[in-house]
């Protein structure tokens, strides 16, 4: 495919008629009346869009007069979600960066579309709490710091048998009397229990927060410290998985957590 083809491709994708026809084939096949019927549009006004879609190659016509998305197609309307997630968060993105992410999760961060964006840092705190105090199962985390708040709780999930899975960074900050907490809590016995799983790698860049419920993630600003006054939170499936493939890629880079490591706000 040529440089020509290309832009053909996002002219034809300019007008919001066609990505609609796309959208509606994509789920059935269907010949131009049904079409017409289905989009409540002449088919006379049609015609001209199908014209465009067919000669970019986005949709195909058999035999039957029947049309369908063709492959580059299915592939194009994968990577709308993504144009549709970073349009509605631009401003968020003039001032954030990817980190240290790999290309495959940021060609696939259309995964996050459907999320709430949460601005306020009492918010974000707040909803962060929440849905880790409803974790049953599991509770996986990538942070930069950890506050002393959070072992109030944490003792309480591990009671319950929630399993907790944490990656810290050289440069996670840690408050004052974290060691002092840890020994007045005694995590080394749910560790044998193997209900905690503590590890490290060279720098955080990015905040992920799973459960088996929902997932957060925020992203640094553009000097490279996360930003953990704004986040995006979904209990979307894609948007869920995303954040957890995220997870386990640190988590295969990770070393053996060594708390001496870390840093003492």
């Amino acid at each position: 495919m040529q440089v020509s083809d290309y832009l053909k491709i996002f002219e034809v994708l300019a007008n919001s008629s066609r990505i609609e026809i796309m959208q509606n084939l994509i789920v059935q096949s269907m010949k131009l009346g049904q079409l017409s019927k289905k989009m409540d549009s002449s088919i006379q006004g049609l015609q001209r869009h199908v014209d465009k879609l067919l000669d970019a190659s986005l949709i195909l016509k058999n035999s039957d007069g029947e049309f369908s998305v063709s492959p580059i197609g299915v592939a194009v309307l994968n990577q709308i979600s993504a144009f549709e997630f970073l349009s509605k968060h631009k401003d968020y993105f003039k001032n954030h960066n990817f980190g240290d992410l790999p290309s495959e999760f940021i060609q696939r961060i259309g995964d996050l579309n459907e999320s709430q964006f949460i601005s306020s840092t009492m918010d974000n705190w707040q909803h962060a709490k929440n849905f880790q105090l409803e974790a049953k199962e599991y509770l996986c985390g990538i942070s930069h710091i950890l506050a002393i708040e959070f072992f109030e709780f944490l003792i309480d999930m591990l009671k319950k048998g929630v399993k907790f899975s944490a990656i810290l960074g050289e440069n996670t900050i840690i408050p004052k009397g974290f060691f002092e907490k840890i020994g007045e809590l005694d995590l080394e016995k749910f560790a044998k229990k193997g209900l905690i799983n503590q590890r490290m790698i060279p720098k955080v860049s990015l905040t992920v927060v799973i459960t088996e419920n929902e997932a957060m993630v925020s992203f640094p600003k553009m000097d490279g410290n996360v930003d953990d006054s704004s986040s995006f939170v979904s209990k979307d499936k894609k948007f869920h998985q995303w954040c957890m493939d995220v997870f386990n890629y640190y988590l295969d880079k990770s070393n053996k957590f060594d708390p001496s490591k870390l840093k003492i706000q």
